[in-house]
């Protein structure tokens, strides 16, 4: 199985990256340096090159001050730059995974969230992550 990992220097990703390894799975990895999610002619260009079964997105411009003081680039990385992702694995049948965060939920529920819940985010970062699930 070919593994397409971007945001390999992430805490999660570069967990992935280890266990992909550790478990003999062929795993191509990039770090923002590499490849910028953002530029999706490379993103698509090595997609293309190297013809993965599964596709993992663990980028995320995650610093919520940040977020707060750049809107616009916390929506470009965490939301608008997965769709273009997401359809290209749409059309040749490549296995998307992405990650979202507890910060898309409000804390006002008084248990564990689950994946069925509604997102109900109070900040930048949660609202730009839930946009990011709905687009991917």
């Amino acid at each position: 199985m070919k593994i397409f990992l971007i945001g390999k220097n992430g805490q999660l990703g570069s967990e992935i990256d280890k266990q992909a390894k550790e478990r003999g799975y062929e795993i191509h990895s990039f770090g923002h340096e590499e490849l910028d999610i953002t530029d999706f002619e490379k993103v698509k260009a090595k997609i293309e090159a190297l013809n993965p079964q599964i596709i993992i997105n663990a980028t995320a411009f995650h610093v919520v001050p940040l977020c707060e003081d750049e809107p616009e680039q916390a929506f470009l990385i965490n939301a608008i730059s997965l769709k273009p992702i997401a359809e290209i694995c749409s059309e040749k049948n490549i296995k998307f995974i992405t990650f979202s965060t507890d910060y898309v939920f409000d804390g006002l529920k008084g248990q564990q969230y689950i994946e069925e819940d509604k997102p109900s985010p109070v900040q930048m970062y949660g609202i730009s992550k839930a946009a990011g699930e709905y687009i991917a």
